[in-house]
């Protein structure tokens, strides 16, 4: 098995690559080609201490984890570079 953490620069970027589209009563179904698939969206760091007010700051991306056998080699192009000290989360 291989872990990727992934980062796109957006949710439709990652849909593509992650994603089958069917057509079904005519409307679009996604289908995941990968079945260990964690989609965690948009990550936010907190700028400040004060737990009364936090200041939330997004990071880039649209980040997803994977966890897969094979694997469309193309992913490797989104995977988190450098990878960070500490994951926000991760498989186990």
């Amino acid at each position: 098995m291989t872990d990727l953490y992934l980062r796109f620069a957006d949710q439709t970027e990652a849909e593509v690559h992650l994603y089958d589209f069917t057509e079904v009563d005519g409307a679009l179904q996604l289908t995941p080609k990968y079945l260990n698939t964690d989609v965690l969206g948009t990550l936010y760091n907190v700028d400040n201490t004060d737990p009364e007010n936090p200041v939330y700051t997004p990071l880039d991306g649209w980040h997803v984890n994977l966890r897969v056998g094979d694997y469309d080699p193309a992913l490797d192009a989104f995977r988190v570079n450098p990878e960070p000290l500490v994951w926000r989360r991760m498989w186990l």
